[in-house]
């Protein structure tokens, strides 16, 4: 969970800085809900990460 879009920007940038995989960059996943700004990661081990904000 992130505590702001900030948050969330920065987890990706920092991830992929550090040899993690764009899944998806940060941004509103509406076909999930319309408050869900969220990006995800591959890391160098092949685990999906994921940094979420869940806004009303």
């Amino acid at each position: 969970m992130a505590p702001s879009r900030e948050a969330v920007d920065r987890f990706h940038a920092e991830a992929l800085s550090k040899g993690g995989v764009d899944e998806r960059p940060p941004g509103v996943c509406e076909n999930y809900d319309p408050g869900y700004h969220a990006s995800f990661v591959r890391d160098p081990d092949g685990h999906r990460l994921e940094a979420v904000l869940h806004e009303r």
